[in-house]
């Protein structure tokens, strides 16, 4: 007999199933990531579809069966985002980061932390507004606190010395030797990628001229972690136009 599960989620991803139904991907806040299927979703009668829009939270109910995919039958809307659904950046934001999680994330591993993280940054880009200065520093945050969720954390030296530190994203981080590719990262830089990594969200310090060097660190270390391309990334970089 298939056994009923409730928990909260946050909509990444539909997919189409035949005429009616759909594989819809979320991320639950008690089981981690989930491919679900949504029996005649699609229909404009669906009482679901409503509650399972891409870029929503919602508390979910699934049925499941041995051997079967999880089934969600009831969804009840938490959160839709509707101010940050108008704004460009929140959007770009929103297709990034659902990509990284999907891309960096194994199925039914729960990671609560994870689940927070991402909810935070949705709020945040609702209340707050995010312009591409905002967009920068939510990117950065988010990255460091999903790498960290799943062991992955950023070494960012913050002491001032004598010598230099430098990135390189072939070898995954700061080193305080010179290399082929490697970037020199200055005093300044590192201490505001410490500061956004020590932020507790909303609370997210200011915009500052090292910002776009962090950012391009930040995706370095993303890259290298994961060794995933994110088609989403180009939406990153003026996501108006």
């Amino acid at each position: 007999m298939a056994s009923e599960q409730k928990t909260k989620a946050i909509i990444l991803k539909k997919q189409p199933l035949g005429e009616a139904d759909e594989i819809i991907t979320v991320f639950t806040e008690d089981y981690g990531k989930l491919r679900l299927l949504g029996k005649a979703t699609k229909k404009n009668t669906s009482k679901l579809q409503f509650a399972l829009q891409a870029f929503s939270e919602a508390e979910l109910t699934l049925v499941h069966s041995k051997g079967s995919m999880h089934r969600v039958i009831r969804a009840v809307p938490l959160e839709l985002f509707a101010t940050a659904r108008q704004i460009p950046a929140a959007l770009a934001f929103f297709f990034w980061a659902a990509e990284v999680l999907l891309k960096s994330t194994p199925d039914e591993q729960p990671n609560q932390h994870l689940y927070q993280t991402l909810g935070a940054c949705l709020r945040y880009a609702n209340t707050q507004g995010v312009n591409q200065e905002g967009l920068d520093i939510l990117v950065i945050k988010y990255s460091l606190d999903l790498l960290r969720s799943i062991g992955l954390t950023m070494y960012i030296p913050v002491e001032k010395s004598d010598g230099a530190w430098y990135f390189s994203e072939t070898r995954g981080g700061f080193f305080s030797d010179n290399h082929s590719d490697s970037v020199s990262v200055s005093d300044s830089t590192r201490q505001f990628l410490a500061q956004v990594d020590a932020a507790a969200l909303p609370n997210l310090p200011q915009a500052m001229p090292a910002l776009p060097l962090a950012r391009a660190l930040t995706l370095g270390f993303l890259h290298y972690q994961i060794e995933r391309s994110i088609n989403a990334e180009q939406f990153l970089n003026n996501p108006v136009s």
